[in-house]
């Protein structure tokens, strides 16, 4: 029988269970929103060395997004990457200054941005 276990201490199942409610949510809507950002431009997983434009560009969008709309702190959402949260900061300045600036990258980042609001 395979128990619950925290720190080698069997813990309560009811406890087990709301913490199991309280992540799965948010680790969903990180999936979801990759599936989004893949769809439309690059995984955002992909070797995060790489410095290929559309690559650069999900890991943006992906940081912005699941900062913003799934509610990770900085740190949390550039972990997601091995990132610190510096990254996600900077991610989230260029997102914004590309939006004031090139028309196409705005018309993305709204085609990304309707769909990610609908995620529930």
């Amino acid at each position: 029988m395979n128990i619950p276990r925290f720190n080698r201490h069997p813990i309560d199942t009811f406890i087990y269970g709301q913490m199991i409610k309280r992540i799965t949510p948010r680790q969903d809507k990180v999936g979801k929103i990759r599936a989004i950002i893949t769809k439309h431009l690059a995984d955002p997983y992909t070797d995060p060395a790489y410095r290929g434009k559309k690559y650069v560009k999900a890991r943006q969008f992906f940081l912005y997004f699941v900062y913003k709309y799934a509610e990770f702190s900085q740190e949390a959402a550039a972990s997601l990457l091995n990132k610190d949260h510096a990254t996600t900061f900077h991610s989230i300045k260029c997102v914004n200054n590309h939006n004031e600036r090139e028309e196409d990258y705005f018309k993305l980042f709204k085609l990304i941005e309707s769909e990610v609001k609908l995620i529930k």
